[in-house]
């Protein structure tokens, strides 16, 4: 147990550096794991660690039944970087659309979403409509990016953004990097219909589902051939629009950005 936030902010600034000083840890990244912390004292350690220069390379996630708080220790710069490139990517293609700008859309960052009793949790990029003015307001759109955690773990993220955001986050797009050799795996993933079964209080009738997937190989070559991801225009916005459009990632598109970041993975 710690005296403070402040005593358990020395011990989480510790444990970053050895992860980050390691052998693997700058590489692959790693996980620090802290129990009995109160949900009160996580925005005072958050504070603590921005006073130390290292908040930007973590990811907080507070489990509120264990009264855990589990930080992501992200595996260098290309991790960042890839989140970064593709949020710019989704804002670029909104931005080109008539009648709107890059400013019909907010950025969410890394701010953190909480979901009472249950878990609170950030993602690594995410964007809104610009007409959802509050600051905790939910992305329509999240991105979950993976260097050293498993497509199990950037699946049951998805899952929770779908699930716990009262249906303001519409998609959850996530990006797998693989090395050795290099590799890069896409999915969207929606709220559809599951099992056919009778809708209750707790049932909606829709599940997590893997709607759309892409591979690209090390050489840039994207599977399936010749298929865009294609994110609906009320996906990220809440209300219709004179120009409105789907925003559409070809084939090439995906495997030039996937490439670029092969490349600084060098």
């Amino acid at each position: 147990m710690f005296v403070n936030a402040n005593s358990l902010a020395s011990y989480i600034n510790q444990r970053i550096q050895d992860c980050l000083h390691s052998a693997v840890g700058p590489a692959v990244g790693c996980y620090v794991l802290v129990q009995n912390v109160a949900q009160a004292e996580v925005q005072e350690v958050d504070k603590m660690l921005v006073e130390r220069g290292i908040r930007a390379s973590t990811r907080f996630t507070y489990e509120n039944s264990l009264e855990a708080l589990i930080i992501r220790v992200m595996p260098g710069p290309q991790h960042e970087h890839t989140s970064v490139d593709f949020y710019d990517t989704l804002v670029t293609k909104v931005a080109e659309l008539r009648g709107h700008a890059r400013r019909s859309v907010r950025g969410v960052g890394t701010t953190q979403f909480d979901v009472p009793n249950v878990r609170s949790k950030q993602g690594d990029q995410g964007l809104r409509p610009a007409t959802r003015t509050a600051m905790h307001s939910w992305p329509s759109v999240v991105i979950e990016v993976g260097y050293s955690e498993s497509l199990r773990e950037l699946r049951e993220d998805a899952a929770w953004w779908l699930e716990h955001s009262d249906r303001q986050t519409r998609m959850a797009i996530i990006i797998k990097i693989g090395t050795y050799p290099n590799s890069m795996k896409f999915e969207c993933w929606e709220m559809r219909a599951g099992p056919n079964r009778p809708v209750t209080r707790s049932w909606h009738g829709v599940v997590p589902t893997l709607t759309q997937f892409f591979d690209v190989e090390h050489d840039g070559t994207v599977t399936p051939a010749g298929t865009d991801m294609v994110i609906p225009y009320l996906t990220i916005f809440d209300s219709h629009h004179m120009h409105a459009a789907d925003i559409v990632l070809s084939s090439n598109e995906l495997s030039t950005f996937a490439t670029f970041v092969f490349d600084g993975l060098q």
